[in-house]
């Protein structure tokens, strides 16, 4: 009995080790960690995030996504707001 006993506290502990043993292999709320290329880790330095919100939706910080943006700050530039 002993044994069954300590063979399952064993086996429960090595379960919990394993999965805190990497630290990158889990999810960040709804994404999953992937690795990030040269590219994004140098554009991240730089201070450009790889998702950004637009209209209250998150999309992935690619070129027409960054122009639409820019497009729509120098028009709201335009309209007086009272």
């Amino acid at each position: 009995m002993k044994k069954l006993i300590f063979v399952l506290i064993l086996f429960l502990f090595s379960g919990i080790v394993e999965s805190t043993a990497n630290p990158w292999h889990c999810k960040t709320r709804n994404k999953p960690i992937g690795r990030m290329t040269r590219a994004q880790v140098q554009k991240a330095q730089n201070g450009s995030t790889l998702y950004t919100r637009y209209k209250g939706k998150t999309y992935r910080n690619s070129g027409p996504v960054r122009m639409q943006k820019q497009r729509d700050r120098h028009y709201n530039s335009f309209i007086r707001r009272k």
